[in-house]
């Protein structure tokens, strides 16, 4: 018996890895604390968007470059989503500005948000094709989602 054992028996070696903490100093606009936000990296920049203080929930859209460590507040193209928190953002495109997808969290008022909210800039570039189908039924408005991008 004790043979057996010794056959199924593999090395496993141990690795160490070691963290540390450290104060990055970060410049320009700076966006307030929150909770609830949701964040879409691409690169070396990272786009926050919404979340929610113990007053209100936020809409804005931030970017973070973090080579620099520098925010900046983002405009929309189209119109701003509503604020909210707990909510699913991902980037389907190379500018998140444009080519961003919302949906569900908790909305200013306690409700959640049923909406998807996508803006892929095809209105400003003409058709490309045959039109797209019809929309499926949207899903029940629901809070603190969660998405999933599998990179190419």
């Amino acid at each position: 018996m004790q043979e057996d054992d010794n056959e199924h028996e593999q090395e496993h070696p141990v690795r160490n890895l070691v963290l540390s903490v450290c104060d990055l100093k970060q410049h320009g606009d700076t966006p307030l604390a929150r909770c609830g936000a949701q964040c879409v990296t691409l690169n070396t920049r990272m786009y926050l968007h919404g979340g929610c203080d113990e007053k209100q929930a936020f809409g804005d859209l931030h970017l973070l470059e973090m080579e620099q460590m520098r925010w900046t507040q983002l405009s929309t193209t189209g119109p701003a989503p509503s604020a909210r928190w707990g909510h699913t953002v991902e980037a389907f495109g190379p500018d998140p500005r444009k080519d961003l997808a919302l949906f569900g969290g908790l909305a200013s008022g306690e409700a959640s948000a049923g909406s998807l909210l996508a803006d892929d800039g095809a209105a400003s570039s003409g058709p490309t094709g045959p039109p797209p189908p019809p929309p499926a039924p949207a899903p029940p408005p629901r809070t603190v989602t969660i998405s999933c991008r599998r990179s190419a």
